[in-house]
């Protein structure tokens, strides 16, 4: 029988990440987004789900964070996913 950390994963860890969103990845992640934004396919996650008006009474309890392309298109571009 194998060892209980046989089927371990030896790969190296990436350590901790102190700049995550430096401007040229910043500038990468926001062309990303206007790229998504122009898909046909997008039109439904563009805009934030307005639960209310579809009677999605549940949505709340069940998503807790919730996120949409416009969203993260506009905290991309007010810097709020900058280092503090």
């Amino acid at each position: 029988m194998a060892a209980p950390d046989a089927h371990r994963d030896k790969r190296a860890k990436a350590g901790p990440v102190l700049y995550p969103m430096d401007e040229p990845l910043l500038r990468k992640c926001d062309a990303l987004m206007k790229n998504l934004a122009k898909k046909s396919q997008a039109v439904h996650f563009l805009r934030p789900v307005d639960w209310k008006k579809m009677g999605l009474v549940d949505y709340p309890k069940l998503i807790k964070h919730p996120m949409d392309i416009g969203t993260v298109s506009e905290r991309l571009g007010e810097k709020q996913y900058t280092p503090p």
